[in-house]
């Protein structure tokens, strides 16, 4: 059975979680990110081994990170993006189990003493993840799976999800912070695409999933909130380095696609055309018009209901339609009130 020599050896608790977390001009927030990992609830017996990689910092992010010099590695590199960043991670990590943590988000107090338990009584899983809550300026915050904000009965001890594809297209269960993953399979299946910077978390867990059952565990314990850096920097001059830098969507599941069985499933290319719509909307606001359009044609019959899949997939039904929407959609990003 896939896994279950880690069984006997972690009854005592006698395990290792590495904690990869790159920064790049996190000043304001790595500290809130450092504080709340240092104050997780661990399994008896239960070592931290906290590895955050500088990705060329022009602000005060690696003094702040000296103030934890006796707690972390702090590995530093230049400007290579957030995937290069985490392979660096991984290459230094050696831990049992490993998760993924940006510098603007943080951690409730049960997040590894749940998880790990999780995976050590589903030793046949590969990963586990858990319920999120991102917060935003304009309003309290939105809590996923949406299912988790209804008061409805349901096994909060968690389960395995039989199929990855379908629970992702439904519920948008997963985000970087969000799992923790057996190292053993991370070794297996490798490290995550450096040519992307951004949905390469995406692509990474949908990879994984090829490698063996994923569970998860509906609790909310892990919180999105980078407001205060977007706030710093400006909506519009934060996002424009990723949205130039969004790959196509065969670049995207380039990797996936010699790992999936064919003919693709329904529920897969609904999972890639969520994504599609990320990068068609990136490319798109990047000025990037005809590949913006590109991405979107090529998933509009899978796209989702919601107002802006709608605008996207009418919008490109031919180019003057797709020029002036971008010019609409161009001029809301640059508005946008956070």
């Amino acid at each position: 059975m896939f896994f279950t020599h880690y069984y006997n050896s972690f009854i005592e608790f006698n395990l290792k979680v590495s904690i990869i977390i790159p920064v790049f001009n996190g000043a304001v927030l790595i500290k809130r990110c450092l504080e709340a990992v240092f104050s997780q609830k661990l399994p008896k017996g239960t070592a931290l081994d906290v590895i955050v990689i500088d990705d060329g910092s022009t602000d005060e992010t690696v003094s702040l990170l000296h103030n934890f010099r006796h707690q972390i590695k702090i590995l530093t590199q230049t400007r290579k993006g957030p995937a290069a960043a985490r392979n660096l991670g991984i290459h230094h990590a050696s831990g049992d189990f490993l998760a993924f943590l940006d510098a603007d988000d943080y951690w409730y107090p049960d997040f590894i003493l749940e998880t790990t338990d999780f995976l050590i009584k589903h030793p046949t899983a590969i990963a586990v993840s858990v319920g999120q809550l991102h917060k935003f300026a304009s309003n309290e915050g939105t809590i996923l799976p949406a299912f988790l904000r209804s008061k409805e009965a349901f096994n909060t001890d968690g389960w395995m999800l039989n199929d990855f594809f379908p629970f992702w297209a439904n519920h948008n269960h997963i985000c970087t912070g969000s799992a923790l993953i057996r190292m053993e399979v991370i070794h297996k299946a490798g490290g995550q695409l450096e040519d992307m910077r951004i949905s390469e978390d995406l692509e990474y867990w949908a990879y994984l999933s090829t490698f063996g059952t994923w569970g998860f565990l509906p609790k909310v314990l892990f919180v999105s909130d980078g407001d205060k850096v977007t706030r710093k920097i400006g909506w519009w001059k934060k996002k424009q380095e990723r949205w130039h830098k969004a790959p196509d969507l065969d670049t995207w599941e380039k990797r996936l696609l010699t790992r999936l069985e064919k003919p693709l499933s329904e529920n897969y290319l609904l999972c890639r055309a969520r994504v599609g719509k990320s990068l068609g909307y990136a490319a798109l606001l990047s000025g990037r018009l005809e590949t913006g359009r590109s991405i979107i044609l090529s998933c509009k019959n899978h796209l989702p209901n919601d107002k802006i899949s709608i605008l996207l997939k009418y919008g490109s039904n031919n180019k003057l339609q797709w020029w002036i929407l971008s010019k609409v959609l161009i001029y809301r990003e640059k508005n946008r009130k956070i």
